[in-house]
């Protein structure tokens, strides 16, 4: 059980990682959209996608916040099994 919970965490914490970048990548992207064309049919047409990418990432971000474990592992050990 200890091993799969070892294995979740790992998993857990790539996928935060992995959203915080795509979440500043979209944010890079729908900046630099409105500064070149922000009068562009591709524009208007890319700007619900983006919006929805970055309401995503936002609320995936957050419950991996909410469930993150209160006290995290350190080289292997439980913090509360040295309590």
């Amino acid at each position: 059980m200890q091993r799969l919970r070892d294995a979740l965490y790992g998993v857990r914490e790539d996928i935060r990682r992995l959203t915080g970048v795509v979440f500043w990548i979209t944010i890079g992207s729908l900046g630099t959209m409105y500064m070149v064309a922000p009068e562009a049919p591709l524009t208007a047409k890319l700007l619900p996608l983006e919006v929805g990418l970055l309401v995503g990432m936002g609320l995936v971000y957050v419950s991996q916040d909410i469930r993150r474990e209160p006290y995290p592992r350190i080289l292997g050990v439980d913090q509360e099994e040295l309590l």
